[in-house]
């Protein structure tokens, strides 16, 4: 038969679990081996802290504390239970899962998800609920774990297998992927999201996953060119309805999953609105930024600028500040639609009601926010919109739209948009301009207001609206011979003809008046006509080629003999004509000239206008021959005319190759056609006539100086043309072309000459012209020119200075004019003069100077802007000035510190040229050093140190006599300074200076670092005002300039001499930062490096002494005359201490053991490790009597020893051990084990050194000094932990040494350290110990007995162990021995103690067997019993804990006397030693042990001692006289009993057949009042009542006779209340016997002795009765209503009754029973 507990495991434990136990069990917490040994309880027990600590952070996880964490659930068994409380069960667990998803990471978490997964299986049943829940966490390794337990769902989540198998995490893009592809995944994700939105457990880090996610997914289907429409179908109705939700986080995800979809695909319009209208309705103060950016997204996708859906507008205008979030937004993301759209809205809202804020807000968005021109078209057509539609326009709206309107007309951009919308508002736009009372469509032109004032009365403002022939009639008034060529009759005239053009016979009507009978008047007329080009209308296209159409009529009608010479000047302004209709109408015209040439006579022909044309200046014009006229129309313009056609430039060509041809008589024609149309250009009134042609010429001689020649008269009248203000600049411009390129004369002069006038426009039009002929001008006139142009810069104040300076520095300045401008400053005698004034004319003379400096300034940057390294012959000019203005400063006080970089910095670009040589005679020093010290302008010094560096670098013997003061100011000045710049002139300094000065150092090479001394101390002097992140770079620099080989040690030297003198001044935080800045200076270089300057640095601590008489001033590094021998130590200690300091730090110790694998022992690396080492060694001895100084090398010693290689490291270790010098012993143990401790395990060398180095530990340091041998033991378990496994041989033979010298010193430290050792030698010693043990064991476990120090308590209890785990059999002889000497003594605070004696016990009960232990415990219980209640219970807890681990056979062998042992227990009484309280503790704890022991144990062996047991139990019970009170047994057993039965429940049924009668009998007598039960007994007794009712499964308690027995018993015990605990033991026993013998005969009977308590007097009694009748209903339930025509008239009665309880708990029973009954129960009652 098998034991109880195989028994109870068979029924109550499924056989999935079985199996799981067997295998490995699935766990998050625990390994799976570790995981199989933990059962439900201990796993539930950790759940249920990891659930009280989540309750405490969120309230929700309170409500399954009745459900998956109640002590129920442990017994919940998916296996046994319906589908349905399956399904109820998995709702609960996903609920659970979202509550707790937020709060994955916290280690309660795992904690109760460890209980789900052991008791539920989640991670086998509700996988899609656990992956769901923890896919926001895929990054994080707890997402692995999960992955490795969990049974994925296939083919759902099969993407994760191969995660699964390599234990690595899933990439956002994977899980992205994988959505794309498997739209059941996609669905079940989408559908997850949106029911824990709703449920209201959504979360940022699920929603922000989600939100990624969901967009990359799309990013990836739209990249994989998926179906469109079925990935928005997929996506958009989830989005959209999220946005309903009233999750504001939610809302935002939404957004961007929105804005991914309207980015990657085109949305209907539809959509489009749906979307705008629910993102608007979810704007808040959460979601107000990321709203807007999702809406202007999705405006931006619409097609044209619409207005926003009303819906929409009318959410964002109940938004506070939304102007200025829009703008906000606008800034960094495309907003603009979404603005129109906005703004079109609101021009509609605020109009209607008269809201003149609209135009605030309207110039608020055109000056913060960029619109297209279509956007700005979209606003101005709503404004005109609203016009319309506004019956009455008020003032101030008008005025603001004019406004709007004006500046869109003044920008040519926007011209082309008020055109189009005039186009769309054709049929309105007069009313819009009558309302704005502004022109907006484009007009006829009107007369101007400049015509003759005499004449201003001919024509009125509306013109047309005049009889045309009245017009007519008029013009002969302004028309007379000195008139015709009048500007403004130029403005009448084509009025007048542009009104005749309108006339069927307007042009014959205007031409029969008097003054047009003289062919000649009309043409020259007509011509005025065409060349007309300063009106802005848009007929005049039309006019012009009207008037070459009636030229070429009258000419074709004109048979008189005239040359019409005149006009090829005014046909060549057509032909250049933009139009080519234009230039088409004049090419008509050609043929006609040429063909009146051909048929009119040589002598008898009339040149037209010779006399008359252009008044008195008639006689000066040149006319052509009739050779050359003819020439010039038939064979240069009529075979080209196609291309005058074609090409409007193309005129000017041909007049190129006429003026510039080479032939003799080509040139000579050339200069005819040139002279003649020249002279049009000096003599014709008609500005744009002269003007156009003047542009022609210059468009066709750009290099003729025979033009200027001819036109230079028209240029030098420049102080009297009146121009139009229209296009001055351009004519200006034109008119200083007559200039050409090549002419160094008159024309050169003039333009000189005009650059110095007062005529601002002519001023600006002849620099520019100077400025454009400057490299063919010559250099003489170079000179004038920059004169001119530095006087005109001068005036900063005035926009001509501004536009000549950029002329200025545009150009190109050769050396020689730099030298003339120079030579031209006299600067000699200008200091003389300016310095000579006397004190009165302070004021005068600051003027003059600033004037003098704004002067020498402008040159200045004139020549840093002019590649001045090219200008060597400069530098003795620089200098000069350089003098000039430093002895101003320093004689003045005024700063010149800005031209003097400028000289710096042209001298230092001067002298960097490396591709040309100069004269380094020319190189001032003494004025740079002057500079350097008088300048207070830090960037005067920094441009001075800079050129300093460059002359060093290519003239170095220039700087060797001036170097000192240049590094005293450096320490003083510039490397205070906290600049990048100052920083980069400190490093250019240090390379290009110090290299010269080592150069020049030459062979003395021995005394270098003396020499550069005070370079050095400067530096160091001015450490503690180097800005903090610059000192390092800057000394590192400095070191590798000067040589770290030789410089190194000799900054650590200074500096640690400036941190000792901190020191003694109490300055320590400053000390801290140079012992750190020393540190991080030396690990900076190569380790090669460090050695050498460590030597040197050990060298040279070694060498200092008091006595520097006889050494030279200029060859001490530090100055030690004044100290005393303690002070001169203390300093030694500081410079050897940095040292070990370095070899310490982490920085170094990495760079070596990177290095030390590739160096040989005899590397330079190791070289300088044993010279460092010689000179410690040496050191040692001779400073032997200075503690500080000894302890000092002695860090640095044992620091620089780890450094060797093993082979020479223990040669030094062994010298050290034999060392008469017992501190030096000790410090070789302690290097010894620092060594050992950071060799690698791996290191074979060490390991072979370390053993063999054992003998010499142990002869040389044992008994010779409690300190050394300490230091000893520690060096020797530092070996023996390392190596001991794989040499136990060797430390074997030291165990004797360890256990004699050390374990049995006096010393309690020797003693500890001894038991440490032994415990570490334990595990590589195992058996070898044994012959040991006597000589050791008892002696030390004697000591511990005796002993009250925790610490050696400690190392005892750990090394007995350490020798229970490694020798069990050798160490069951001192069994007893152990347990008095740890376990039976009084207890300890220590909690570490606690701790290892705990750990002491379990290695005991698990290597020992039971009879031991328990043979020890109880043969000394009565001694045990006398202590303390924890000794006594830890001493139970041992027994328990071997029980255990014990196997049933051993537990039966000794089953007998463990039972007797426990029954004396169970009979320990009250005594003084222990109150009651302790005895209870004790026989409970007892109790649960005896318990272990029955698990172990069969029926067969068990059932006797049970009977036993029960007979002990009832003993002094059934005695006639008792003696002694029964009752403490009597509890002890049915407590015992309780326990029993609900432990192993069915299986032990039957068990209560042996005590049945006895219990019977038992409630007999009290009953009867022969024995009285206290309350503790009686609720046991009842309490194993209950447990035995609550689990027969046998019908044990249906048997009649039994029945008949214990009803009554239970059922009279109603008559107790309130003595005993009715409701919580009586009552459920009660109905627990109703529902286990069911019957109605039972129930008859039960029900009747229930009613019968009705009746009591005793209030208390019937409640009772009435409970109990209410528990049955609810047991029962319907079957109990059997019952129920007995118990009605009881329970009327008891409504009738008095007592209020009785009537409410009455009313409370009546409900019970209509639930069941299904019908009122009042009917019976009446």
């Amino acid at each position: 038969m098998t034991t109880l507990a195989c028994q109870l495991k068979e029924i109550h434990k499924n056989h999935l679990e079985s199996w799981d136990k067997e295998k490995k069990i699935s766990s998050l917490l625990f390994d799976p081996v570790e995981a199989a040994d933990q059962d439900l309880d201990s796993v539930f027990s950790i759940a249920n802290n990891g659930f009280i600590e989540l309750s405490n952070i969120e309230p929700k996880f309170k409500r399954f504390s009745r459900t998956l964490f109640s002590e129920e659930s442990k017994y919940i068994d998916r296996f046994t239970q319906t589908k349905s409380e399956n399904d109820y069960l998995d709702s609960s667990i996903d609920a659970f899962l979202s509550i707790l998803a937020p709060y994955f990471l916290l280690k309660p978490s795992i904690k109760v998800l460890e209980w789900l997964i052991r008791r539920f299986k989640i991670h086998k049943m509700n996988q899609n609920s656990l992956l769901l829940s923890i896919l926001p966490y895929h990054m994080h390794p707890f997402f692995v774990k999960v992955l490795s337990i969990i049974d994925i769902p296939l083919p759902t989540w099969s993407f994760l297998l191969p995660f699964k198998n390599n234990r690595i995490n899933p990439t956002h893009y994977i899980i992205s992927k994988s959505l794309s592809n498997n739209e059941v995944l996609f669905s079940l994700f989408m559908e997850y999201v949106q029911s824990k939105v709703k449920e209201k457990k959504d979360y940022q880090i699920l929603l922000k996953f989600w939100a990624t996610c969901v967009a990359e997914t799309i990013y990836i289907m739209r990249k994989n060119q998926e179906n469109e429409e079925k990935i928005i179908s997929k996506t958009l109705p989830n989005v959209l309805e999220g946005l309903l939700s009233q999750s504001s986080e939610y809302q935002i995800a939404c957004y961007i999953v929105l804005v991914t979809i309207s980015s990657n695909y085109s949305l209907s319009e539809k959509s489009l609105i749906t979307a705008l209208t629910l993102v608007s309705r979810t704007l808040n103060k959460v979601t107000i930024n990321a709203g807007l950016i999702c809406l202007a997204q999705l405006a931006q996708t619409r097609e044209g600028c619409k207005p926003l859906p009303i819906p929409v507008f009318k959410s964002l205008l109940k938004i506070e500040n939304i102007n200025k979030e829009f703008i906000m937004v606008g800034e960094k993301y495309r907003s603009d639609k979404l603005i129109v759209g906005y703004i079109q809205c609101l021009i509609e809202d605020k109009m209607k009601n008269n809201d003149f804020s609209l135009f605030e807000e309207l110039e608020l968005f055109f000056s913060k926010i960029y619109f297209s021109k279509d956007e700005f078209k979209a606003i101005i057509h709503s404004l005109f919109l609203q016009i319309i539609h506004s019956k009455d326009l008020p003032v101030e709206a008008r005025n603001y739209i004019s406004n709007i309107v004006k500046k869109f007309k003044e920008d040519i951009q926007f011209k082309p948009i008020l055109e189009d919308l005039t186009k769309i508002f054709k049929n309105d736009i007069t009313e819009i301009q009558n309302i704005l009372q502004i022109t907006i469509e484009p007009s006829p032109p009107s007369v101007l207001e400049n015509i003759v004032v005499e004449h201003t009365n001919i024509i009125e403002e509306n013109t047309e609206t005049e009889e045309f022939t009245h017009l007519i009639n008029n013009i002969q008034n302004v028309i007379s011979e000195n008139l015709i060529f009048v500007d403004s009759n130029q403005q009448l005239f084509y009025k007048a003809f542009h009104i005749a053009c309108k006339h069927p016979e307007g042009i014959n009507i205007l031409f029969s008046n008097s003054i047009f009978q003289d062919t000649s008047f009309k043409l020259y007329f007509l011509s005025q006509i065409w060349t007309c080009q300063n009106l802005d209308d848009i007929n005049i296209k039309s006019s012009i080629i009207t008037s070459l159409e009636q030229c070429r009529v009258i000419l074709s009608n004109e048979n008189e003999n005239i040359d019409y010479q005149f006009f090829i000047p005014y046909l060549l302004i057509p032909l250049n004509s933009e139009s080519l209709e234009i230039r088409e109408a004049t090419s008509k015209v050609i043929p006609l000239l040429i063909e009146k040439l051909r048929i009119s006579s040589t002598e008898d022909s009339i040149i037209c206008g010779f006399n008359n044309i252009y008044g008195k200046k008639s006689s000066k014009l040149i006319w052509l021959s009739r050779k050359d006229e003819k020439r010039f129309l038939k064979k240069i313009l009529m075979p080209n005319i196609q291309e005058c056609i074609l090409d409007k430039n193309y005129i000017c060509k041909i007049l190129t190759e006429v003026f510039e041809s080479n032939d003799k008589k080509d040139i000579s024609f050339g200069r005819s056609i040139l002279k003649f149309i020249c002279s049009h250009i000096i003599y014709c009134p008609l500005q744009d006539v002269w003007f156009k042609l003047l542009q022609i010429i210059n468009n066709s001689t750009e290099k003729n100086i025979h033009k200027t020649k001819i036109l230079l008269p028209k240029l030098k009248r420049y102080q009297n043309m009146k121009m139009e203000a229209r296009n001055k600049f351009l004519i200006i411009k034109e008119l200083c072309k007559i200039v050409v390129e090549g002419e160094n004369g008159l024309g050169i002069k003039l333009l000189l000459e005009i650059a110095q006038s007062d005529h601002t426009e002519f001023v600006i039009g002849a620099c520019e012209r100077l400025s454009e002929l400057w490299n063919s001008i010559e250099h003489s006139i170079m000179f004038d020119i920059c004169k001119i142009f530095i006087d005109h810069s001068q005036n900063r104040n005035n926009s001509t200075s501004l536009i000549i300076t950029k002329m200025l520095n545009d150009i190109e300045i050769p050396e020689e004019v730099f030298i003339s401008l120079f030579s031209s400053l006299n600067l000699k005698d200008l200091l003389s003069s300016l310095l000579t004034k006397s004190q009165k004319d302070r004021d005068s003379q600051n003027r003059e100077i600033e004037k003098e400096l704004q002067y020498i300034t402008i040159f200045l940057e004139l020549l840093e802007k002019n590649n001045p390294e090219t200008k060597q012959q400069l530098i003795t000019p620089l200098f000069t000035s350089l003098n000039f203005l430093i002895t101003l400063e320093t004689n003045t006080r005024i700063s010149m510190a800005y031209p003097e970089q400028i000289i710096l910095t042209c001298l230092q670009k001067i002298t960097s040229n490396t591709s040309t040589s100069f004269d380094s005679k020319t190189i001032r020093m003494d004025l740079l050093i002057n500079c350097i010290c008088s300048s207070p302008t830090p960037h005067v010094h920094n441009r001075a140190l800079l050129l300093i560096t460059t002359i060093a670098k290519t003239a170095p013997e220039l700087i060797l006599h001036n170097i000192m003061p240049i590094f005293t100011f450096m320490g003083t000045n510039i490397l205070h300074q906290d600049n990048d710049f100052s920083e980069y002139i400190i490093e250019q300094t240090i390379q290009k200076v110090i290299p010269a000065l080592i150069s020049n150092n030459g062979d003395k090479k021995a005394d270098i670092v003396v020499n550069f001394s005070t370079i050095l101390t400067s530096f160091v002097n001015a450490f503690t005002h180097i800005p903090d992140h610059r000192k390092l770079k800057l000394f590192i620099i400095l070191i590798k300039t000067l040589g770290p080989n030789d410089f190194l040690y000799a900054f650590l030297v200074l500096l640690l001499n400036m941190k000792y003198n901190l020191e003694e001044k109490g300055k320590n935080t400053e000390a801290k930062t140079i012992a750190s800045f020393c540190l991080s200076l030396s690990t900076s270089f190569d380790i090669e490096v460090q050695l050498l300057s460590f030597w040197k640095l050990l060298d040279f601590a070694k060498s200092l002494t008091i006595n520097t008489l006889d050494i030279p001033d200029d060859s001490i590094l530090i100055d030690t005359s004044e100290f005393d021998d303690d002070r001169l130590n203390s300093l030694r200690s500081q410079l050897i201490k940095i040292i070990g300091n370095v070899f310490a730090s982490k920085h170094f110790k990495k760079l070596f053991l990177t290095i030390h694998k590739t160096i040989s022992d005899d590397s330079n690396v190791y070289s300088s490790i044993y010279k460092i080492i010689e000179i410690l060694i040496e050191m040692k001895e001779i400073f032997v009597v200075y503690k500080t100084l000894e302890d000092s090398l002695q860090y640095v010693l044992k620091e620089t020893l780890i450094l060797l290689p093993i082979k020479s490291f223990t040669i030094t270790i062994k010298k050290m051990l034999t060392s008469k010098n017992l501190r030096l012993r000790l410090n070789a143990c302690v290097i010894l084990k620092d060594k050992i401790e950071t060799e690698s395990l791996e290191n074979t060398n060490t390991e072979l050194a370390a053993i063999d180095l054992l003998p010499d530990i142990i002869e040389n340091t044992f008994k010779k000094g409690l300190e050394l041998t300490y230091s000893a033991l520690i060096c020797i378990n530092v070996i023996a932990k390392r190596y001991g496994k794989n040499n136990p041989a060797k430390f074997f033979q030291i165990l004797e040494n360890i256990i004699e010298v050390g374990l049995k010193n006096e010393s309690k430290d020797l003693q500890i350290l001894s038991c440490i050792s032994i415990t570490i030698l334990s595990e590589c010693l195992g058996p070898r110990l044994v012959p040991k043990l006597p000589s050791f064991v008892p002696y030390i476990l004697e000591k511990l007995k005796e002993s009250h120090d925790d610490i050696f308590e400690i190392t005892v209890c750990s090394l007995m162990e350490a020798l229970i785990n490694s020798i069990p059999s050798f160490m069951l002889s001192y069994t007893k021995l152990m347990l008095e000497a740890y376990l039976y003594k009084n207890p300890t605070e220590n909690e570490e103690l606690i701790i290892i004696k705990n750990s002491l016990n379990n290695a005991i009960a698990n290597k020992f067997p039971l009879k031991t232990i328990f043979s020890s415990i109880s043969q000394s219980w009565k001694y045990i019993i006398t202590l303390d209640k924890t000794t006594i219970i830890i001493s139970l807890d041992l027994l328990e804990i071997t029980i255990k681990n014990s196997k049933k056979e051993d537990i039966e062998k000794i089953s007998l006397k463990l039972f007797n042992f426990f029954l004396e227990i169970f009979d320990m009484i009250h005594d003084n030693q222990l109150d009651t309280k302790i005895i209870i503790t004790i026989k409970e704890k007892a109790l649960e042990v005896f318990i272990q022991v029955i698990m172990k144990l069969n029926d067969i062996a068990f059932r006797p001692l049970f009977l036993n047991f029960r007979q002990w139990a009832f003993k002094d019970f059934y005695k006639e006289n008792i003696e002694i009170d029964p009752k403490p047994r009597l509890l002890i057993f049915y407590k015992f009993l309780g326990i029993f039965l609900g432990r192993f429940k069915s299986i032990v049924t039957n068990y209560f057949s042996h005590i049945f009668d006895d219990t019977i009998e038992l409630l007999k007598k009290e009953q009867e009042g022969t024995f009285s039960l206290n309350s503790d007994l009686w609720e046991a007794i009842i309490n194993s009542i209950y447990q035995s009712l609550l689990h027969d499964t046998e019908e044990f308690w249906q048997d009649s006779i039994r029945f008949s027995k214990i009803a009554p018993a239970l059922i009279s015990y109603l008559s107790f209340a309130p003595r005993y605990k009715i409701e919580k033991y009586l009552i459920p026993s009660i109905a627990q016997l109703a529902s286990v013998t069911i019957s109605d005969e039972h129930y008859k009977t039960i029900n009747t002795l229930i009613l019968n308590h009705m009746n009591s007097d005793n209030t208390a009694v019937r409640l009772a009765a009435l409970e109990t009748q209410k528990e049955l209903y609810t047991k029962l339930k319907g079957e109990w209503l059997a019952t129920l025509p007995q118990t009605i008239p009881f329970i009327s009665e008891a409504l009738e009754d008095k007592n209020e309880k009785i009537e409410y708990s009455t009313q409370k029973l009546i409900i019970t029973i209509e639930s069941y009954l299904g019908e009122p129960l009042q009917r019976f009652l009446t």
